[in-house]
């Protein structure tokens, strides 16, 4: 069953609890003149950056909500991140290995990139398989104070197309990132 989520911010809505946007989703300039959306959240974890960025990449299973899966919640064995062997997706319990797009590093420990190749067409999300229509997640882990500032920036939603709208709807209008990152904080 999946766990009640905030209906995503509100006209004046400042999210008081858990993570605040440093920005508020906004038109993203594209140099097309489409003027899709990006969505950029930030967090501040009590966690040296080492910790953030191992609990985020290595631990991602214990934070992700289960039933934002494709093999459903009861089949499904674990998320991962694999920054080996360049992708990151989930594992049924079958053992059917399901990719959501790449993952990689440019600064190990500091930068991560991921791509969210889904496709926003179906009902549910299936897994897109052309790279080139995934829209680009980067995290960046950034020592403040005793703990690591986590910023995502979600981005590049034109590249879905067709699922484009839909996409925006769900991640910038319901704020999924919003919520995960509270999940992925209260894990560490």
């Amino acid at each position: 069953m999946e766990r009640p989520r905030s209906q995503g911010p509100q006209a004046g809505d400042a999210r008081s609890a858990g993570p605040t946007p440093d920005q508020p989703a906004q038109p993203d300039p594209l140099p097309n003149g489409a003027g899709m959306k990006q969505v950029t959240r930030s967090i501040v974890v009590a966690a040296a950056p080492a910790r953030a960025w191992e609990g985020f990449t290595d631990r991602i299973n214990q934070w992700w909500p289960r039933e934002h899966s494709h093999c459903q919640e009861a089949a499904l064995d674990r998320i991962f991140i694999d920054l080996t062997q360049g992708f990151w997706g989930e594992r049924s319990l079958a053992g059917k290995i399901e990719s959501w797009g790449i993952a990689r590093s440019p600064t190990p420990g500091r930068t991560l990139e991921l791509g969210w190749q889904m496709d926003a067409t179906v009902q549910p999300w299936r897994a897109e398989p052309d790279p080139a229509k995934a829209s680009l997640i980067t995290v960046d882990f950034t020592p403040e104070g005793e703990g690591t500032r986590v910023t995502l920036r979600h981005d590049g939603f034109e590249r879905h197309g067709p699922g484009a709208a839909e996409m925006i709807r769900v991640m910038i209008g319901l704020d999924r990132w919003a919520d995960w990152l509270e999940d992925y904080a209260r894990s560490l």
